[in-house]
């Protein structure tokens, strides 16, 4: 069949052929996975539960340190962040103290679908999220429509005119207040947000019935960022034991979480339905969602402390500075925006070239240190070998003496070379060090004897935070009756539908799920 022009996609072409897709892959963006098994099995997601009755669940295994940018990238290359390149929302560079975002240029390894369109098989890819735009592709792909957290300013698609006609018939992204702050809402006005992610949920859902009916797709992926967005700001209404818990605002909404969740599996419902029972399913969540208990926040001033070289006065113009800058962000237009990032992202880069080292943020359970290093920064301060090692080997031991000035709880669990973790081509874009917080509970300071006190200050947080692993749901003509099997690694997903649709991704450093030949012949099983 021909590849769609590059303008002018028809909604109408090829309906009701009653022809379904071969694999059709949901994602469940920032989903945990325990409260998906323990509803599924509990039947208030039946959806899920009939895909566990029928085929095989394991939970994945993702990048260590990571947040959602850099698992979306590993599930949908099927390579680690090491030789994908993409570890969270900004770009680490050799020879440049920037931080730009990271774009799509910047991504090392190609998406599965785009091997997958080479090979003549026929895509279509629905607001895969972190995903870069395609500039050929043998099916569609839409991105940034109603996603959490978006690459380009508005969304864009393949063929071009396929976001414009997408909004023009199903709407724009009502807000979702998916930000890095905690609003402060009423009863009133969490319904409300609640209500709109639900809304989009159908949004999303009409869009892809409409994609799949359209004609016959190999492979259809498309992923719901409503679970991500209740998650980070209704974790605290789920969790009747975090400290923000309010029963009086959760009696009138519910748990957030199990709405919003409940909305996705009734859209799978559908969408399977509509795809045909000759069609193998994967719904997956790449990483889960917990409480927002991380002190990365914290880092920054507490390698200031800990370093006596730091440059306290461009410190102190950065801290004041930085409040003003976000305040001006959020209260301004795109141009002021723009002007304001450039000036934020002069001030980081000028502060970050005096630092033996300085700190970035993944994710929130875990944060990063990036290591001013002699002959891969511009002007690096520590030398690589033997030097770098000591340096680490004490900024760990200061790290881990690290407590709760209350309660003497020790707040750092662990801090861990990345090259004990990782190994690829672009080790260089990753942090050096990852510091792995103590998530048992909320903390609001830090003390050592060479830190002093640090508090946490300044906006309130999402009360919910990314945690590490997820979950594949697997039903249908290639999958096995197999039940509940061990873990799998997450670069295992690509190759898997890979395939299933028989074409090897050779470059991948993942493993089809053993049993997974095209048409599903033999099965699926660990």
């Amino acid at each position: 069949m021909a590849s769609l022009p590059e303008t002018g996609w028809h909604w109408d072409v090829f309906r009701g052929l009653g022809v379904s897709a071969k694999v059709i892959l949901l994602g469940m963006d920032g989903a945990n996975p325990d409260l998906l098994l323990r509803w599924s099995e509990e039947g208030l997601l039946p959806t899920l539960r009939s895909l566990r009755e029928r085929g095989t669940t394991c939970r994945l295994d993702g990048p260590p340190g990571c947040g959602d940018d850099g698992a979306w990238a590993t599930a949908y290359t099927g390579v680690w962040p090491s030789a994908h390149g993409r570890f969270y929302y900004r770009r680490l560079q050799a020879g440049s103290y920037d931080l730009p975002p990271f774009g799509d240029d910047d991504l090392r390894h190609e998406p599965v679908w785009n091997t997958l369109s080479r090979a003549g098989r026929r895509v279509a890819v629905v607001d895969v999220p972190k995903s870069p735009l395609p500039r050929s592709l043998n099916g569609v792909y839409l991105g940034d429509w109603l996603v959490h957290g978006r690459t380009h300013p508005t969304p864009v698609s393949y063929p071009v005119d396929f976001a414009s006609e997408t909004i023009a018939r199903f709407g724009a992204a009502p807000e979702s207040l998916c930000h890095f702050t905690q609003p402060a809402l009423d009863a009133a006005s969490y319904e409300a947000m609640l209500q709109r992610l639900e809304g989009a949920t159908r949004m999303k859902r009409d869009m892809c019935l409409s994609v799949l009916e359209s004609e016959p797709w190999d492979l259809f992926f498309a992923a719901f960022k409503e679970s991500h967005c209740a998650g980070h700001h209704g974790w605290h209404l789920h969790d009747t034991n975090h400290p923000e818990h309010s029963p009086g605002i959760a009696a009138v909404t519910g748990d957030p979480l199990l709405r919003a969740y409940r909305a996705i599996d009734a859209a799978l419902a559908d969408l399977i339905a509509a795809a045909g029972a000759d069609t193998t399913v994967l719904a997956f969540s790449v990483l889960g969602m917990g409480p927002n208990y991380g002190l990365s926040q914290l880092l920054p001033r507490i390698l200031a402390r800990l370093d006596p070289e730091h440059r306290p006065l461009l410190s102190s113009v950065r801290r004041m500075a930085k409040p003003l800058g976000s305040w001006l962000y959020r209260a301004t237009g795109d141009r002021t925006r723009k002007l304001v990032a450039s000036a934020a992202g002069a001030i980081g880069s000028k502060y970050r070239t005096g630092q033996p080292v300085f700190a970035i943020e993944p994710s929130e359970h875990v944060a990063g240190i990036r290591l001013n290093l002699a002959g891969r920064e511009p002007r690096g301060r520590i030398r690589p070998g033997a030097d770098s090692e000591a340096y680490c080997r004490r900024l760990t031991a200061d790290l881990m003496e690290i407590v709760d000035p209350e309660s003497g709880e020790r707040l750092v669990e662990d801090v861990v070379p990345i090259r004990e973790l990782y190994s690829g081509p672009a080790i260089d874009c990753l942090p050096d060090l990852l510091v792995f917080w103590n998530l048992s509970r909320a903390f609001q300071a830090a003390a050592s004897p060479r830190i002093g006190v640090i508090t946490l200050r300044g906006d309130v947080r999402r009360t919910g935070a990314h945690m590490p692993g997820g979950v594949l749901f697997a039903a249908g003509p290639g999958i096995a009756r197999s039940g509940f099997l061990p873990a799998r690694p997450l670069v295992d997903l690509a190759p898997t539908v890979g395939a299933l649709l028989g074409v090897r991704l050779d470059d991948s450093e993942g493993t089809a799920l053993q049993g997974t030949l095209p048409g599903g012949t033999t099965g699926f099983s660990g």
